[in-house]
């Protein structure tokens, strides 16, 4: 794209964070970074309805790993890449489910059509911040934003008619946490909801010890000057030929894993695996280029990338929970 300083912001963002940050952690950061900033200005279709068949890129992540692993340091970074865009909104470090719906609704933004809608990105590596325990009132919340509803609302207790929410919301998230807390915050029940088949977990417990990249400063400004002009991007993705063939298989594929799962809470991520590859391939895509089109290899990729991932989510499961 013409006034882009990199080829691809993914793994550039992999370069800053690599002298502390597992690999596995800075790909993942730099997906949720890049879909959040797209919003729900952009989106794909997998079908000709427009009511069931839109597909928002925004993505829900977990970072989960032991204390000083390095999810920390990749967190701080999207933060801070988000917040150089001043258009965004960037949540608070703590919400309640009152508090989320009110910081979602505070800072709207306009479409090319101007209509008003309601983004939210939140990025932290303290769980407690945002899940004293398990709410589920607030991962209702959570949930119906990151799926792009028309409207998200909430009745004040106590004051009458008086609501709080919006229209039109979206949210993006990248959270870190150990392991214990993880599972005392997210019981089965949680599983059960459905918040958590429309989050990615990814584990890692080992630390990382790379070399720092010699112009990490430097390429942290470009990706923050190439990360507001994807932030301005809008419109519908285009798919190649052939890459709804793809998803529709990997549903088929799925329903074949779900017979036969390695943990139960792993059902409510393979009913979903097929959609998230694709909110993946809209980043991959926006992460080169601003021509708004997914290709064969950006799915085949994202599904690639998502096996590498799910074979350590088990892990993240068998943790003890903390007191």
């Amino acid at each position: 794209m013409t006034g882009r300083e990199l080829d691809n912001l993914i793994p550039a963002f992999g370069a800053v964070c690599q002298h502390r940050t597992p690999e596995i952690f800075r790909t993942w950061a730099g997906i949720v970074m890049i879909g959040g900033v797209l919003e729900r200005k952009c989106w794909a279709m997998t079908g000709g309805n427009i009511w069931t068949d839109r597909v928002y890129p925004t993505l829900g992540v977990f970072l989960v790993a032991p204390g000083g692993v390095g999810k920390s340091k990749a967190i701080d970074l999207v933060e801070k890449a988000w917040r150089s865009i001043p258009a965004l909104r960037v949540s608070p470090k703590s919400l309640t489910a009152a508090s989320f719906c009110d910081a979602i609704r505070k800072k709207a933004r306009r479409d090319r059509n101007d209509q008003p809608y309601h983004p939210l990105l939140v990025a932290s590596d303290e769980l407690v911040s945002f899940f004293l325990g398990y709410d589920k009132e607030q991962l209702g919340y959570w949930s119906q934003a990151i799926d792009c509803v028309d409207v998200l609302s909430q009745q004040r207790r106590g004051l009458g008619t008086d609501e709080i929410g919006c229209t039109n919301p979206s949210l993006s998230f990248l959270l870190g946490g150990q392991p214990g807390a993880f599972n005392t915050y997210f019981p089965d029940a949680a599983y059960d909801q459905g918040f958590m088949g429309r989050a990615i977990i990814v584990f890692h417990e080992r630390k990382h010890h790379g070399s720092q990249h010699p112009k990490a400063n430097s390429l942290f400004r470009q990706i923050k000057a190439d990360l507001a002009l994807v932030a301005d991007l809008e419109g519908q993705f285009t798919l190649e030929e052939g890459v709804l063939d793809l998803l529709a298989a990997e549903d088929l594929r799925n329903e074949e894993i779900l017979e036969n799962l390695a943990h139960p809470r792993l059902e409510a991520y393979y009913n979903r695996k097929h959609i998230h590859a694709l909110k993946i391939a809209m980043a991959f895509s926006a992460a080169r280029e601003s021509s708004l089109h997914i290709a064969k290899k950006d799915y085949t990729d994202a599904l690639a990338l998502l096996a590498r991932t799910e074979t350590e989510m088990v892990s993240a499961f068998v943790a003890p929970k903390q007191d």
